[in-house]
């Protein structure tokens, strides 16, 4: 039976040492021992929940997790297939006992080979990337790519006059690690009425309201470097705007003449501030990569800053000397998830009002590497090499059934490898800084973010303003009676770009968003008793839907403006650098 097992290191292995087995049939003691597997265990790579940006009140992370999936019986099972003529020598045998629990007899040899392809496995399937993070509530003045002592010295001057946290994330390679720091407060977002025959009543809706940092963190080596998927969300404590509603029910009795009965009530309007960013980047060994999102409207910064920090790697090959000798070639499937299919928004909602239930994804870590891998060994000489795949990894190794030489299945393997490496090759790397401009006014900074080519960025730096809409009515025999309808508004900027060069053209730019600013309030009066008078909003909205060709205004460097500059309209200003 053949199971398909987890990969390692898609690296060329020529130049590399890697571990090897003893040859397991050597001698005649039959030794019998039972091996604990509860070990190979790693964080479910299933998504378990979302990350919600919008509404910014009931933003953050709807997380199940986490979650753990056993290994035991796929790696016996790759044991068996890989050793079974070794297992069917007179005496010898190998048996699961439940999910984690594996009986073994054989010679000291058998026991060795077992030994030291678990912990090969167990290498891969429990392999951390971990990141330090450096969140700061303050603008920077440094690069998008900083050396650690430069990072450090600005962060040192900042611990008193601004809020630093430092934390550690240990990001499982085959998904993904979360934080948070957020509180909750609870406010009266919203009110109904109910109504029945000569009565009515106004009830309140009280609601959770989240606030406070909140971050998803996907991160994989390259060469050279790592990439490093996030999601990063900060929101601030809401700021309250008590509403009277002043409701008035008309109501009668049977046989008299209706009457008005005061209902009252008031409601939480709010102001929340938030910035949020998404970005697919990349690390540089040696580097720490520098991300900031500032205010469009109102006041504050962010800044997170992000460093690889020492970790285990794991051994990039494995070869057994047994009856049938081998070589196995791993290749991590995640490496090709996060350089080619990672992924931004999902999700869609109106920006000039949209109710508290509604919901914007600001990313999807569920995009999978493994079917890209295995159309790649598609023409892999299957006389020479084997493919196997686990969980989120992915390979090759030589045919052990095969009647060629070893020499020349690892020559295929090799092969095989130089392909997959062509294929994670550095990808450009790309500054791109946000910034607004009314008129002659000097251009005020939102985002200094870096992408990948091909890979989508967004930022959010805003606040969600929350309003009455508008009144329904309500009525039933004998009874009318005015219901409120709170939405909420997004002030400020949320988009997101793609960058793509094209050949003999210039750069692809792709974005997608609004600008909304406040432009005037003004005072709704009905004139009716059954309610009171409200406060609305105007706004200027600018969509940022654009797809251009942009030339270089010096060399590396590109610029977009979206939206028409005048002395009151704003416009986007985005400026592209190559790293």
């Amino acid at each position: 039976m053949h199971q398909w097992m987890f990969a390692g290191w898609g690296l060329t292995l020529a130049s590399m040492a890697f571990p090897q087995s003893p040859v397991p049939n050597g001698s005649d003691e039959l030794i019998t021992r039972t091996y604990d597997l509860s070990g190979l265990r790693s964080s479910n790579p299933d998504w378990p929940g979302q990350a919600r940006w919008l509404p910014i009140m009931n933003a953050g992370l709807e997380f199940k997790g986490p979650e753990t999936q056993s290994f035991g019986s796929q790696f016996t099972s790759l044991f068996g297939d890989l050793y079974w003529e070794e297992l069917e020598f007179e005496g010898r045998m190998g048996a699961e006992y439940g999910e984690d629990l594996w009986i073994l007899r054989g010679p000291v040899e058998l026991h060795a080979a077992f030994e030291g392809l678990r912990a090969f496995y167990a290498a891969w399937v429990q392999q951390r990337v971990v990141l330090q993070v450096d969140w700061v509530s303050a603008a920077s003045p440094l690069a998008s790519w900083v050396t650690p002592t430069e990072a450090d010295q600005w962060l040192d001057g900042q611990r008193e006059s601004a809020k630093v946290r430092t934390m550690q994330v240990p990001v499982p390679v085959d998904s993904f690690a979360c934080v948070r720091e957020q509180s909750t407060t609870r406010l009266i977002t919203n009110a109904s009425v109910e109504i029945a025959q000569g009565t009515a009543t106004i009830d309140e809706a009280v609601r959770p309201v989240r606030f406070g940092p909140w971050g998803i963190f996907q991160a994989c080596p390259q060469p050279g470097g790592t990439d490093v998927n996030l999601s990063w969300m900060d929101s601030e404590e809401p700021k309250i705007r008590k509403q009277s509603l002043d409701i008035v029910a008309l109501l009668a009795e049977e046989g008299k003449q209706p009457g008005w009965t005061p209902l009252g009530g008031s409601l939480d309007l709010s102001d929340q501030m938030a910035r949020a960013m998404t970005v697919n980047g990349f690390v540089p060994d040696g580097k720490v990569l520098v991300l900031s999102v500032g205010p469009a409207v109102g006041t504050g910064s962010m800044t997170v800053l992000i460093r690889r920090l020492p970790s285990p790697t794991p051994p990039p090959s494995y070869r057994s000397e047994g009856t049938k000798p081998f070589r196995m070639l791993g290749i991590q499937t995640e490496r090709f998830k996060h350089r080619y299919l990672a992924s931004g928004w999902d999700g869609e909602f109106d920006p000039a009002g949209y109710d508290m239930e509604a919901q914007l994804l600001s990313i999807d870590p569920r995009s999978n590497g493994s079917d890209l891998v295995y159309a790649l060994t598609e023409d892999a000489n299957s006389d020479l090499v084997q493919e196997w795949s686990q969980a989120d990894f992915a390979g090759l190794r030589t045919n052990g059934s095969s009647d060629a030489s070893l020499s020349a299945q690892e020559a295929e393997l090799d092969r095989m490898n130089r392909r997959f490496e062509s294929l994670l090759a550095p990808a450009a790397n790309y500054s791109v800084r946000v910034s607004i401009q009314t008129g002659d006014s000097r251009p005020v900074l939102v985002g200094s973010l870096v992408t990948q080519e091909g890979m989508p960025m967004s930022l959010l730096s805003g606040s969600e303003h929350s309003e009455i809409h508008e009144f329904d009515v309500e009525v039933a025999g004998q009874a009318s009676v005015d219901d409120p309808n709170v939405r909420l508004t997004l002030e400020g900027l949320m988009a997101e770009f793609r960058l793509q060069r094209v050949d003999g053209q210039g750069l692809l730019f792709e974005s997608q968003g609004f600008l909304q600013v406040p432009v005037s309030k003004r005072t709704l009066d009905f004139d009716c008793r059954m309610h009171g008078a409200y406060e609305t909003t105007q706004y200027s909205l600018i969509s940022l839907d654009r797809t251009m060709i942009l030339t270089e205004v010096e060399a590396g460097v590109w610029s977009a403006r979206l939206g028409s500059m005048g002395k009151t309209n704003p416009s986007v200003v985005v400026e592209i650098r190559t790293l």
